[in-house]
């Protein structure tokens, strides 16, 4: 019996860092950032300094974070030699476009930027499970195998989102 739990998938257009590797059970490298797993942001309110100084320490929080994810995202062009786009996403995989040809059953690991500002990742280890061909080339689905909990989680939260912004769509188009 496939103990596998089933997840929502939703379209979207995110970029993603693919590279080959050995093995389908490989654990994927951990990209979490145990300061960037809230979205919020510091409140200094209460923090007894002036409005304008807390005003900039913030404005230099988010120019540190840009800079840093930057540097971040030229280390994963580095170490993740193929760029992707997903088209499609889910906690137990995703569909992706890519110019590289796969083969089936051929094991990955992806790292997926699910926010540029600021840099979140979540990445995973996969097997490409199909391709499909679209009139403007290939695309092809990727089963997870081993996906990080905080990961996981990470996915399933950008696809609620992603759900959401998509029923506020449909809502102020009717």
């Amino acid at each position: 019996m496939d103990e596998r739990r089933t997840f929502s998938r939703v379209e979207t257009r995110i970029r993603a860092f693919v590279r080959v590797v050995d093995s389908p059970d490989r654990l994927p490298m951990a990209y979490d950032n145990p300061l960037l797993t809230s979205e919020e942001k510091p409140d200094l309110s209460g923090a007894n300094i002036h409005t304008a100084l807390g005003d900039f320490l913030q404005a230099m929080d988010n120019k540190l974070d840009t800079i840093l994810s930057s540097i971040h995202q030229e280390r994963l062009r580095h170490e993740f030699p193929l760029e992707v786009e997903v088209v499609e996403a889910g906690g137990n995989g995703l569909r992706f476009v890519s110019g590289q040809p796969f083969e089936d059953n051929q094991p990955l690991e992806i790292v997926l930027v699910l926010n540029q500002y600021p840099l979140r990742l979540a990445s995973a280890v996969g097997v490409v499970s199909r391709q499909e061909a679209i009139p403007s080339g290939t695309q092809w689905v990727m089963e997870f195998t081993r996906v990080r909990e905080g990961d996981q989680e990470a996915i399933v939260s950008f696809v609620f989102r992603e759900e959401r912004e998509r029923i506020r769509e449909r809502k102020w188009t009717d």
